[in-house]
């Protein structure tokens, strides 16, 4: 998704800009009065921590042994990304019932965000203040459910993911001037 970027070289320009478009500036504030964000992401960390009870893996005998170690390594991390995919799905489908709305944003990359583990959920939710309280306490009864899968919620923020909406609904396409 491109963002609509526009430089103006005096202050008539923008006052220009600032009056063609008031209708659709009061109708974004208005639908976003008394609304907050709410970010949720959900990252899958990098080793699934070790069940307390299990022994350390044997050390392989063979070659076909350490293939046959490697093989359910494999497998046991394929497992824990169709669950952390699974998780991420319901759960964003649960937290947009509880949000007026909702925005998918792309996976962060950890070499980026600094973050442990691998996100496979970025999402905002438009939540109205006085929902806040039931909102966050929705999301802190994911956070324990599923081992090796964490989720973490920010905010309350402005609602910037939401600001933007009025110039994809004029039928105007974000990122490009008009012709």
């Amino acid at each position: 998704m491109y963002k609509r970027q526009t430089v103006f070289r005096d202050d008539s320009g923008v006052r220009t800009m600032m009056q063609a478009r008031e209708e659709g500036f009061l109708r974004t504030l208005d639908r976003l009065e008394g609304r907050v964000e709410w970010g949720v992401k959900v990252y899958v960390e990098a080793e699934p921590a070790p069940e307390p009870s299990a022994a350390p893996a044997p050390r392989p005998a063979s070659g076909r042994d350490y293939l046959r170690q490697r093989r359910m390594r494999t497998r046991s991390q394929d497992e824990l990304w169709q669950r952390a995919e699974s998780f991420a799905t319901r759960l964003h489908e649960t937290l947009s019932a509880s949000a007026e709305d909702a925005r998918l944003h792309a996976p962060q990359n950890p070499a980026l965000s600094g973050a442990s583990g691998r996100n496979v959920l970025n999402a905002a939710y438009l939540v109205p203040r006085a929902k806040s309280e039931e909102f966050v306490e929705r999301v802190d009864r994911t956070k324990d459910g599923v081992p090796g899968i964490r989720v973490e919620l920010t905010g309350p923020w402005a609602a910037y993911s939401f600001a933007g909406e009025e110039t994809a609904e004029a039928g105007e396409t974000p990122g490009r001037e008009g012709t």
